[in-house]
C-alpha cells in the first residue's frame, strides 16, 4: 500500500462534549446531538474508513435513508468490501460512528475516476452522502464531505463533482462546491 492510502486508513476518535441547551460542542470539532439529550453525557464519534463489522452496526440501515439497498447478505457485503479494498486508491468511504451505541451515524463515498483528459489526470465524485435522520443538522455531513475533499486532493483529483437534488445546493455551496452544468441519467431496462 501507498503511504497515502495508509494515512486514509487512519482512525480518529473524537470526544464531544454537552452544552446545557443539549447539543454536543467542541470547538475545532463537529457538532451533534444525541437521541438522549436530557442525560447531559458525553458522546464518542469515531470518522474512518468504512470496515466489514459495520454491517453489524447498521451501515446498510443508514444507507436506505438516502436509496434503496435491497437484500445484502453479509456475505455479499464481504465481498464487495474486498473487491473495493483491492481496487487500490480508488473507492473511499467513510463513516461517522457513535462509539457508545456502536451505530454508525453517517456516511459518505469518494470514487476516483482515471482520466485521460487534463494530462491523464483524476476526478473524484462523491456519492452516497447521507446522516441519520436523528442526527442532522449537526454538521457531520459537512465533516465527511471535508473528510472526502481531503482524500481526493491526497490522490491527485483535479476537481471533485458530486450530484445533488436543488434543496440540497446550499448545503454543498456552504462546503465550497460551485454550482455547475447539469445531470443527465439513463436507467439501464430490467430483464
Amino acid at each position: 500500500m501507498s503511504s497515502t492510502n495508509n494515512l486514509v486508513w487512519r482512525r480518529r476518535v473524537n470526544v464531544l462534549k454537552s452544552h446545557v441547551n443539549g447539543r454536543l460542542q467542541d470547538a475545532e470539532k463537529p457538532t451533534i446531538s444525541l437521541n438522549d439529550v436530557s442525560a447531559q453525557k458525553e458522546a464518542r464519534t469515531e470518522l474512518r474508513m468504512l470496515e466489514n463489522e459495520d454491517y453489524d452496526k447498521g451501515f446498510l440501515l443508514i444507507l436506505s435513508q438516502l436509496a434503496t439497498v435491497g437484500d445484502v447478505s453479509k456475505d455479499m457485503f464481504k465481498k464487495r468490501m474486498e473487491h473495493m479494498k483491492n481496487t487500490q486508491n480508488t473507492y473511499f468511504t467513510v463513516v461517522v460512528e457513535d462509539l457508545d451505541k456502536k451505530k454508525i451515524i453517517a456516511t459518505a463515498s469518494l470514487i476516483v475516476e482515471l482520466k485521460f483528459a487534463h494530462g491523464c489526470s483524476k476526478v473524484g465524485h462523491i456519492e452516497d452522502v447521507v446522516v441519520d435522520e436523528t442526527y442532522r443538522g449537526y454538521k457531520l455531513g459537512k465533516r465527511v464531505i471535508e473528510e472526502l475533499k481531503s482524500i481526493a486532493t491526497k490522490q491527485g483529483c483535479y476537481k471533485t463533482i458530486l450530484d445533488c437534488s436543488e434543496k440540497n445546493v446550499p448545503f454543498y455551496q456552504s462546503c465550497g462546491f460551485v454550482k455547475k452544468e447539469l445531470q443527465m441519467r439513463f436507467d439501464n431496462p430490467h430483464e
